[in-house]
């Protein structure tokens, strides 16, 4: 019997298998590889055992069918809530954002129009003296 090693992070497992730490907790996740919490916890320090990664590596359950819908937790939810409330919240404020850059370039235009229409009425107008102004 081939000695057993127990693989203490994600990393040593990852490294044991030959892929990346993603890719072991996506298998976790969708296709049941064997990983071990303490205390059943869901976000503890992991460990799993060599003889159990081998096994299931051999029957080849990454390549079935993940696993069916995930039930969502509490906190995931609310999380997904809060996500959404806060995405409603900068969208209304990018509106309301884009409405005043409109209204300051509107105001920006008409003042340059009035502007330009002064200065033209001062060309165009006499001064005391009977002569013209220039520029």
């Amino acid at each position: 019997m081939p000695d057993v090693r127990i693989l203490n992070s994600w990393k040593e497992i990852s490294s044991y298998v030959g892929r990346g730490v993603r890719t072991v907790q996506r298998w976790e996740e969708l296709y049941g590889l064997p990983v071990h919490r303490a205390a059943g916890r869901d976000r503890s320090a992991v460990y799993a055992l060599s003889d159990e990664i081998d096994a299931w590596l051999r029957m080849g359950k990454m390549h079935d069918a993940p696993n069916g819908v995930r039930e969502v937790t509490p906190p995931a939810a609310e999380r997904y809530r809060m996500l959404l409330e806060n995405a409603h919240t900068l969208v209304e404020r990018l509106r309301v954002l884009r409405q005043q850059s409109t209204e300051i370039l509107d105001h920006l235009r008409r003042e340059r129009e009035n502007h330009v229409l002064r200065k033209d009425k001062e060309r165009a107008t006499p001064s005391s003296d009977g002569l013209r102004k220039i520029g």
